[in-house]
């Protein structure tokens, strides 16, 4: 997902990163793989200490915020600057109190899967209105644009059981069990030895292909191979 958002943000012609993380496992391993994958692509990453998950406020982190964008605005023009933030459902907050300082919404913004489709955001009225005046958008796992012939009717099955239409990462879920059930199949005792189970499902993944794709593994167990698709508020008319 780093390296997708970066790609993005760089196409965009941004050369400047300021990212903010949510001091969180999931969300500082965000901050730091578009910190890797933006600066190999030739851009500059401004990192800015992960806040605490429990704020009332983010006045500091703010005004922090706005002595960056302010700085290198000023170096490199505002069209080359954007503020990554990797976040839950606290942006509305943040995104309400940045919306009273223009200094903020000179720059496009954009963020990590934690935020996407969030009611939270979408509810709130200033909040949403920054979402729009900066162009915020954040990836979430995507289906291959080259659909599985089963998808349809694997979807189909799912949303009449449940009631739930599924989502690419409810149909990752189906998939990962055909990973563990087919291991277990193929390399007997896997059960029995950790290290043998660890190796045998990257393996067999690698020969897999499900109705969300390759389920090839990357060294650190997740998958090499991913479609994103990227969510924002669009404001049409009255409506957002």
């Amino acid at each position: 997902e780093g390296a997708a958002m970066s790609r993005r943000m760089y196409s965009a012609g941004k050369r400047v990163v300021i990212a903010l993380s949510r001091n969180d496992a999931g969300n500082i391993g965000l901050q730091t793989s578009v910190r890797s994958a933006f600066t190999s692509l030739g851009g500059q990453v401004e990192l800015i200490a992960p806040y605490a998950t429990n704020l009332a406020t983010y006045g500091p982190l703010l005004t922090e915020l706005k002595s960056k964008i302010q700085s290198y605005s000023s170096s490199v023009g505002a069209n080359k600057v954007a503020v990554y933030i990797a976040c839950f459902d606290e942006a509305a907050a943040i995104f309400s109190q940045a919306a009273t300082d223009p200094v903020f919404s000179s720059v496009s913004w954009y963020g990590g899967d934690g935020i996407v489709q969030s009611t939270v955001l979408s509810d709130n009225a200033v909040a949403r209105e920054f979402s729009v005046a900066t162009g915020f958008n954040a990836p979430n796992f995507g289906l291959p644009s080259n659909s599985h012939p089963d998808l349809a009717k694997i979807s189909a099955a799912i949303k009449a059981d449940s009631g739930i239409e599924p989502d690419a990462y409810a149909l990752s879920v189906y998939d990962i069990m055909w990973v563990i059930g087919l291991t277990i199949a193929n390399y007997p005792g896997v059960l029995n030895d950790y290290e043998y189970l660890k190796t045998s499902v990257a393996d067999q993944a690698e020969q897999y292909y499900g109705i969300t794709g390759p389920t090839i593994l990357n060294v650190n167990g997740d998958r090499a191979i991913g479609s994103f698709e990227y969510w924002g508020i669009v404001k049409v008319g009255t409506e957002y």
